[in-house]
């Protein structure tokens, strides 16, 4: 077959689309007011950092989801699509956010505390600061910006590993126990860095906090595989696309 006809019959067959989840809001709704509550200093709040725990696995499930709606649609991943989307999602308010700070910055700083502003800036804009923050650099009013870093690094590379996963055509299960072994291994890294580096280091890099996206997208990967199952579509070998999400069904 042809690889234009397996993308009709990519299309032709039953799709899981993830659409609007009020679920999802709420518990987005459910990190900010721990998170919240945390810098509140709220008493039983003090594990208010699992606030930021669930934002990324939600992040890594979103986009993770949306990759393999596009791969069932169509058979391929535009990167050009994806990282114009994000650019487009993020970026307007974050320069309207700096631009106000910078104009504030002009009027009122000066001396030292005027470069170190202009410098968390710069490691913002260039989605740095988390690794500013992991070594020690106080981005003062920034400091809060050190998680959308993490999440843009790993939209950087995400999407072309993820095709290459997509791309090997094997059983699909695979893919789930790669992603179990990663989170894994960034885990057991994390705890034997502990006691060897400084907190700051552990809970800023992204190095060390990636396995709580690769959560997100091995939830994403099942909820898809269970979606397709529940459709009742069993697609036939000739098409790379549908055997790839049918190969759950029949096990490893």
């Amino acid at each position: 077959m042809l690889i234009s006809d397996a993308r009709r019959t990519v299309a032709a067959s039953p799709q899981f689309r993830l659409g609007y989840r009020p679920a999802l809001d709420g518990m987005r709704g459910v990190a900010v007011l721990v998170v919240v509550g945390l810098h509140m200093y709220v008493p039983f709040l003090a594990g208010g950092y699992l606030g930021v725990d669930i934002f990324f696995v939600l992040s890594g499930f979103l986009i993770t989801s949306l990759l393999l709606e596009e791969w069932r649609r169509s058979g391929r991943i535009s990167f050009r699509d994806f990282y114009l989307r994000r650019a487009l999602r993020l970026l307007p308010a974050l320069f309207a956010f700096l631009l106000i700070l910078q104009a504030y910055i002009l009027l009122r700083m000066r001396g030292d505390e005027f470069w170190q502003m202009e410098k968390a800036s710069l490691a913002v804009l260039a989605y740095f600061g988390n690794w500013a923050k992991a070594y020690g650099v106080d981005l003062r009013a920034l400091n809060h910006m050190w998680s959308l870093a993490v999440e843009e690094q790993f939209y950087f590379v995400w999407p072309v590993i993820f095709l290459l996963l997509l791309r090997i055509r094997r059983n699909p299960s695979w893919i789930v126990y790669a992603l179990i072994l990663a989170i894994g291994g960034i885990a057991l890294r994390r705890a034997f860095m502990s006691g060897h580096v400084t907190e700051a280091r552990i809970y800023n890099g992204s190095d060390t906090r990636f396995d709580e996206l690769l959560t997100g997208c091995v939830l994403a990967v099942g909820w898809n595989w269970v979606s397709f199952a529940a459709s009742g579509h069993y697609a036939t070998s000739s098409c790379p696309q549908c055997s790839w999400c049918s190969g759950y069904l029949s096990g490893p």
